[in-house]
């Protein structure tokens, strides 16, 4: 068995999806599976995880060499909204296109079951199967000995962070809105930040926000933001399953995060994290795990032990398991 992992546009684009492909092929690796990330004519399967037009032509010309395609479903398009200017308008026409391609795929795989349960609300029903999003725990290590290099010299502890691009449905406002709310703690929210495609509102709110609220912008080693920050907060609006609250999960950080359907399930209010739905409740829990380190360790300890069944290990046995049901049909 031998697999062509195809992930288009890999050297543009950035955020969970680049990294979610890059450490599938770690899982395989893992696993023993034999891959290639060019194009391959003695390939068994083509697995793609973005399902742009060159997708498209490989997808098709697998399917006429006989080959099985297996494409990895990290969003049904809804999640572009609110990302970039003109995302509104042009949602509905992705959306329409990436079902299409996920339906002519042997296998579709969901990152979680409210992915694979948004693909059943587009007529997406047979061949599904979900794996998760797979933790670098290799790539994590020594997380602890690490910090922010920049950090202020007047920095408070604890340290509320995020990592995800700066988009305004991850949240933005609502993080600034709660830095103000307590300024006596420093907010850093770590990830690019693409300023000729972001839409006005969002420009306004980085440009209101307090001294204490900063966007240093892309973290090269990540491991720093975890070993500074105490909390993680990633009040995002609409997502499925976000690497970068995994990897917290795996440095025992505690959470809190938005009540959404995509949490349900694996992200557990007072037993992993702390879930709101309001700026007045993500303060209540910011406030709560910055005045009591007892319950940050609980938090923190029971979000490692979710985060065990997300291995890359886990991940690559998984997705083995895909290819030979694949092959077999």
């Amino acid at each position: 068995m031998k697999v062509y992992h195809a992930m288009e546009w890999e050297s543009l684009i950035e955020g969970g999806v680049k990294v979610s492909a890059r450490q599938q092929r770690k899982a395989l690796e893992k696993a023993g599976v034999p891959y290639s990330t060019t194009r391959d004519g003695d390939a068994d399967v083509l697995h793609l995880n973005f399902p742009g037009p060159v997708s498209l032509a490989n997808l098709l010309a697998a399917k006429a060499r006989g080959r099985k395609v297996v494409v990895h479903c990290h969003s049904i398009g809804e999640n572009i909204e609110g990302t970039y200017r003109f995302s509104r308008a042009l949602a509905p026409a992705i959306e329409w296109y990436f079902t299409r391609v996920y339906a002519s795929a042997d296998r579709v795989v969901a990152v979680n079951e409210f992915m694979a349960d948004r693909l059943a609300a587009h007529g997406v029903t047979e061949n599904v199967t979900v794996v998760s999003n797979g933790i670098d725990g290799e790539a994590l290590d020594g997380w602890e000995s690490r910090t922010y290099a920049d950090a202020p010299d007047d920095s408070s502890d604890p340290v509320v962070v995020n990592l995800a691009q700066v988009y305004e449905i991850k949240g933005v406002s609502d993080f600034v809105a709660v830095g103000e709310r307590l300024p006596g703690t420093d907010f850093f929210w770590f990830g690019p930040q693409h300023d000729y495609l972001m839409p006005r509102g969002t420009k306004r709110t980085l440009a209101s926000a307090p001294a204490t609220v900063r966007f240093p912008g892309f973290v090269d080693d990540k491991r720093d933001a975890f070993g500074f920050g105490d909390v993680f907060f990633f009040p995002t609006h609409r997502d499925n399953q976000p690497l970068s609250i995994l990897e917290a999960a795996y440095c025992g950080k505690a959470i809190v995060t938005r009540d959404i359907p995509a949490f349900d399930g694996w992200l557990e209010h007072g037993v992993n994290c702390l879930k709101g739905d309001s700026v007045d409740e993500f303060v209540r829990h910011v406030e709560t795990l910055r005045d009591d380190p007892d319950l940050r360790e609980e938090l923190g300890e029971n979000a490692q032990a979710m985060a065990a069944a997300h291995t890359l290990d886990v991940v690559g046995e998984e997705l083995r398991t895909v290819y030979e049901d694949v092959l077999d049909e």
